[in-house]
C-alpha cells in the first residue's frame, strides 16, 4: 500500500506566474495501483472552495487518516510518494 500525493502546478491567471500550485490530490493505492480511497483539493476563490462546495469531501481526510492508521496498525507496510504534474 502507499500513500501517493500529487500537486498539479499552472499557470496563475491572476498573477501571471507559472508553476502555481492549483490542485493538490492524496489517495490511498492498493498493491494493485488501484485507487482505494482519495480526497482533493483547489485553490481559487472562497466561495469557489473544492472539497466540494458543501465541504463534505472533509469528511474524506478522517476517513483516510483512519485507513492508514488501521493498515499500519495492522503490520501493513504503508509507503509514501509525491509527484508534480502540469495541470
Amino acid at each position: 500500500m502507499k500513500v501517493v500525493q500529487t500537486v498539479f502546478t499552472g499557470n496563475c491567471w491572476r498573477s501571471g506566474e507559472d508553476n502555481v500550485d492549483q490542485r493538490v490530490e492524496v489517495a490511498l493505492i492498493d498493491d494493485e495501483g488501484l485507487d482505494v480511497m482519495s480526497v482533493g483539493f483547489s485553490e481559487g476563490e472562497p466561495e469557489d472552495m473544492t472539497l466540494n462546495r458543501d465541504l463534505n469531501d472533509a469528511y474524506s481526510i478522517a476517513d483516510l487518516v483512519e485507513k492508514v492508521y488501521e493498515l499500519g496498525r495492522g503490520g501493513v507496510v504503508v509507503t509514501f510518494e509525491s509527484n508534480t504534474e502540469e495541470y
